[in-house]
């Protein structure tokens, strides 16, 4: 109990971090911009289409590899995380042995407008067992989520966040009304993530 509770106060402040970290360089990791998460669904189950709005990059260079129909698109999720040093490694960038990873087609990038406002959408789908160009979900958890865009030019793009997967689709999924149904921004956001990792980390009660 005691570390499920520390696990719960540490991916509070991890996902506030990684949800929010733009423009970020990372030269062992070779990737030259993070994206900003407006967004997203943060709780998956097998089927389901995870996606995550973000924001227009400020660098015309940068948003042309979201734009670049011969940019290759990898998701990746880590195994579930049990551990302080896990979590915190995964929000630092730390690689990690991939759970489950993806090819995805350039048609999961997309741009929407959010309130007039112009937005990207990834769109990631999700399988309880091997599908072409889908993420597959076979244990529960808290895990790391990455979404690496490479375009022809060499630039890299990312997306990290923290998903909670759970596998039994009779389960209620989290309370993250607010982080995937509205767009808020700066500490607003912040507090409603807070409260959706508060609210119970780690899938089934």
């Amino acid at each position: 109990m005691t570390l499920h509770r520390e696990m719960r106060r540490v991916l509070v402040a991890l996902l506030v971090v990684a949800s929010s970290l733009v423009a970020v360089q990372v030269p062992a990791h070779a990737v030259d911009y993070r994206l900003e998460i407006l967004n997203g669904t943060f709780n998956g189950r097998p089927g389901d289409q995870l996606f995550f709005n973000v924001a227009v990059p400020a660098n015309a260079e940068i948003e042309a590899v979201l734009n670049d129909p011969a940019a290759t698109v990898l998701a990746r999720v880590s195994a579930p995380l049990v551990s302080r040093d896990a979590a915190i490694a995964a929000a630092r960038g730390d690689d990690y042995v991939a759970d489950a990873e993806v090819v995805l087609g350039v048609d999961t990038l997309r741009r929407i407008t959010i309130d007039t406002a112009p937005a990207y959408q990834v769109l990631i789908p999700t399988a309880s067992r091997t599908t072409r160009n889908r993420l597959v979900i076979a244990r529960d958890g808290v895990r790391a989520l990455n979404v690496t865009v490479t375009g022809a030019n060499g630039l890299v793009v990312e997306l990290r966040t923290f998903v909670n997967l759970v596998t039994n689709r009779n389960l209620t999924p989290l309370p993250a009304k607010g982080c995937d149904e509205h767009v808020v921004v700066g500490q607003q956001r912040h507090e409603l993530c807070k409260q959706f990792l508060v609210g119970g980390v780690g899938g089934a009660r």
